[in-house]
């Protein structure tokens, strides 16, 4: 498997951290590649690597797509919209030289260093929404027809050249679905609204939309609500990091259950109560309003000692950013000897929280990928070496003494979160 590949490389020369202060959630992005950045994205990922991810996803799958990977064949509009089915991967070339371009979603579900970027990128832009990646291939003169997406996307272009026209200024600010424009002008919203409201009236895109041609490397980002439209200038195939958001209620939802999960009026639910046929009822009935109320003093007051550095809030932003982290195989349980050299397996999955401050004595939860990791304030050495990502050396830490430091070293290791290092090829590599 190729070296995996980070954000900060697909983002490179801007980084990070202008990244999110500039553009995530704000406005469009293209960052042209040079030699070096496109000889590193064409030798991660090409056209075999896309023929043998599908395979793998389609077997796994059984050909279906109503929870993550699919395989869609797109054909260009011919009255009002495209037209999308399903397909297998057999099929791929065919399509492509009859003028389909194909649509593969969630194609990190079967490719290991695809999937790595995916929680790479979500860790690193502290996102608690989903992440995920598509891959759309299309032959040259065809692409997609202009829409704006509910989500951003971050486009990276592997192969050939496809020009983008996007809109600089959103259609809307936070759409609630995808919308496509038609060919008679009208926009047409995809789906049912997602509550109660109808979807708002949008128009068309004014004026001219801007125009780049990406190539081998170019990273083009579009917050959501951007009109676009592409056209592959020659065969194409790109890859597409989309993101999610997730609501503040739904993020509520997981605070709350986590602060009453122990509390047993809260998970028995509302109760039960009897209504009279045809009469018009005023509000709830009395049992199920005592016992709204009930809850929503209990709800009142924890919300008044509660504020947004608690650390079981934490916790649970936690959680959301680490969904779908890339699995990590396990040491073998076994002893640790002093000395040892040992490193993080991933650590740009890694991260702590100091709960000193919280009740029940815990120190700090060490949180690896989807995994929480209870310590005592006395491993925070440990915990610091841990976070570093360098090979340090077992017993090394200061203040900790070795029988507890052993143990804890043993029980990283056994999660995952630690792996031995070879002393013969961190020799070499330190002297190379």
């Amino acid at each position: 498997m190729p070296k995996e590949m980070m954000l900060a490389e697909l983002l490179s020369p801007l980084g990070i951290a202008r990244f999110i202060e500039e553009h995530a959630d704000r406005r469009p992005l293209h960052l042209p590649a040079g030699p070096a950045k496109r000889r590193r994205v064409q030798a991660f990922f090409d056209r075999g690597r896309f023929m043998r991810a599908i395979a793998r996803g389609h077997a796994a799958s059984r050909g279906g797509s109503e929870d993550g990977f699919s395989l869609r064949a797109i054909f260009p509009p011919a009255h009002e919209g495209p037209v999308e089915i399903p397909i297998a991967p057999n099929q791929v070339e065919a399509l492509l030289a009859a003028g389909a371009s194909v649509c593969v979603h969630d194609i990190h579900r079967a490719d290991g260093a695809l999937a790595a970027l995916v929680s790479a990128a979500k860790h690193a832009l502290s996102c608690v929404g989903q992440v995920g990646m598509s891959c759309y291939v299309s032959p040259a003169g065809h692409g997609l027809t202009t829409h704006f997406d509910a989500q951003a996307v971050l486009t990276l272009q592997v192969e050939g050249a496809k020009v983008w026209r996007y809109s600089e200024e959103p259609a809307i600010e936070v759409p609630r679905a995808n919308a496509v424009l038609e060919a008679s002008g009208k926009v047409e919203w995809t789906g049912t609204p997602p509550g109660d409201l109808p979807f708002p009236d949008v128009a068309p895109p004014a004026g001219k939309l801007r125009e780049v041609e990406l190539k081998p490397g170019d990273v083009l980002y579009l917050p959501a609500g951007h009109w676009h439209e592409t056209l592959a200038g020659s065969p194409s195939m790109g890859l597409v990091l989309y993101f999610v958001p997730l609501s503040f209620s739904a993020f509520l939802e997981r605070w709350l259950w986590s602060c009453f999960e122990e509390n047993d009026a809260w998970i028995k639910g509302v109760p039960m109560s009897m209504t009279t046929t045809g009469e018009m009822m005023r509000g709830v009935p009395a049992p199920v309003a005592a016992y709204v109320t009930a809850r929503l003093e209990e709800l009142l007051a924890k919300l008044q000692t509660t504020d947004a550095s608690e650390v079981q809030l934490a916790r649970v932003w936690r959680r959301f950013i680490a969904q779908g982290s890339a699995t990590v195989s396990a040491e073998p349980s076994g002893p640790v000897r002093r000395g040892a050299l040992l490193r993080a397996v991933s650590p740009h999955l890694l991260s702590a929280l100091d709960a000193r401050e919280a009740q029940g004595g815990v120190g700090v939860y060490l949180c690896a990928g989807d995994r929480e990791i209870a310590l005592p304030p006395s491993l925070s050495p440990i915990v610091q070496e841990v976070l570093g990502g360098r090979p340090f050396r077992a017993g090394a830490a200061p203040g900790v003494p070795w029988a507890e430091a052993r143990a804890a070293l043993e029980v990283l290791l056994a999660e995952g979160v630690l792996e031995r290092v070879d002393e013969v090829q961190a020799s070499a590599s330190e002297s190379g």
